[in-house]
């Protein structure tokens, strides 16, 4: 399957409109720490079963 070209119009306006919030310019705390040995854990991450059933 390929990605579909964008019509002239959202692909002028992509290029004239810059990176809101500069969102894509650095790589996210997760990727900053990808090849360090010991890395913080996600606070999204339940440290234990995060409420689920052990069974």
């Amino acid at each position: 399957m390929s990605t579909p070209e964008p019509d002239p119009v959202t692909a002028a306006e992509q290029e004239r409109e810059p990176d809101f919030a500069d969102e894509h310019s650095r790589p996210t705390f997760a990727d900053e720490q990808a090849e360090e040995d010991h890395t913080t854990p996600d606070e999204s991450t339940p440290a234990d079963s995060g409420g689920m059933d052990p069974g």
